[in-house]
């Protein structure tokens, strides 16, 4: 939020550089906000959702069962969540869709999630498998 306040505004200058344009963007998205009334009950309220899945998977990490894989495949889902709601924003209200350096970005930390959780994932199944033999 500091970087909000920081960066240079755009305002006045005739040939506004980038750090400018996003520093106006930034004072918008920190500071913006609060003059609308009607959007601010609802970004507080998406920001304590997001807290709690955050503390919640963290919770989820701590124990030691085979349910841990839970929390990358939330995150996983949460990336291409972002991506398809970036995709239907650009087809409804016509703005920019992810570049492909994003959908990249996206797919690299996807893989990333998957081989970290390998290891929970291959035990998990290991121990289900010793377990219908063991019957």
């Amino acid at each position: 939020g500091l970087v909000a306040l920081v960066l240079p505004s755009s305002e006045g200058l005739p040939d506004a550089s980038k750090l400018a344009v996003i520093g106006d963007q930034l004072r918008l998205g920190f500071l913006g906000i609060w003059e609308h009334g009607d959007a601010v009950l609802l970004v507080v309220a998406t920001g304590i959702c997001s807290q709690f899945t955050g503390i919640f998977g963290g919770l989820i990490l701590l124990e030691p069962q085979e349910n841990a894989y839970t929390v990358p495949v939330n995150r996983a889902s949460s990336i291409l969540a972002g991506v398809a709601s970036s995709y239907l924003a650009a087809a409804l209200f016509g703005v920019r869709a992810p570049s492909t350096y994003e959908i990249i970005g996206a797919l690299i930390v996807i893989a990333a999630i998957v081989v970290l959780s390998y290891p929970t994932l291959s035990a998990a199944l290991a121990r289900r498998r010793a377990s219908v033999t063991a019957r």
